[in-house]
């Protein structure tokens, strides 16, 4: 029944810097897996607002229970790319031994589809920006392609950043339901 708070978690208690993903486990008072904890984390990346000497700016990322990530395929909406907002994607692979490879693309009614291929390291978090021509009404689709597929060890976001002001906004991916189309169908990619 306690808790911890840190303005600067990852430099001052995990002694690290960047960009990164947090995986956070309960254990017993025997350092073995505590199944029945009652975790519950925050959190907000934060860095000084551009061309002034006070003030932050952030977006909030949720934390995802590691028991709800089970999906091949997930969605990213609400985001934005053009000449005012960059684009990225981020991956975090949760498979402690495999790395494990996806298929980025972004589509919009009325424009092509443009992928990528991203590969990312085992226990690993990988971000890359997704630039080119600016699409209304985005969605951006990521496919597990890993030879074996591992749905259960990867979860996906995104994060749509105002080039002038530094604010910026995330999106977890969700998986649709089973009986229920995607937002925009994406076909015949390689």
């Amino acid at each position: 029944l306690s808790g911890i708070v840190s303005e600067d978690f990852v430099t001052s208690v995990l002694q690290q810097s960047g960009l990164g993903s947090i995986l956070i486990t309960g254990l017993t008072a025997s350092r073995t897996t505590d199944n029945s904890a009652l975790l519950f984390a925050t959190s907000r990346i934060w860095s000084n607002q551009p061309g002034v000497s006070t003030g932050t700016v952030s977006q909030s990322f949720p934390s995802i229970p590691v028991s709800s990530i089970n999906s091949a395929n997930l969605s990213l909406l609400g985001l934005r790319r053009d000449d005012r907002y960059r684009l990225n994607v981020g991956l975090v692979n949760l498979d402690q031994t495999n790395e494990q490879q996806f298929q980025i693309t972004a589509a919009s009614s009325g424009a092509s589809p443009q992928s990528v291929i991203v590969t990312v390291p085992p226990f690993s978090m990988v971000q890359t920006s997704l630039v080119g021509v600016p699409l209304a009404n985005l969605q951006v689709n990521v496919q597990n392609i890993s030879t074996p597929l591992r749905t259960n060890t990867w979860i996906a976001y995104g994060s749509s950043v105002d080039n002038t002001t530094g604010d910026g906004w995330s999106e977890i991916g969700f998986t649709a339901p089973p009986d229920q189309p995607l937002p925009l169908k994406l076909e015949g990619l390689q």
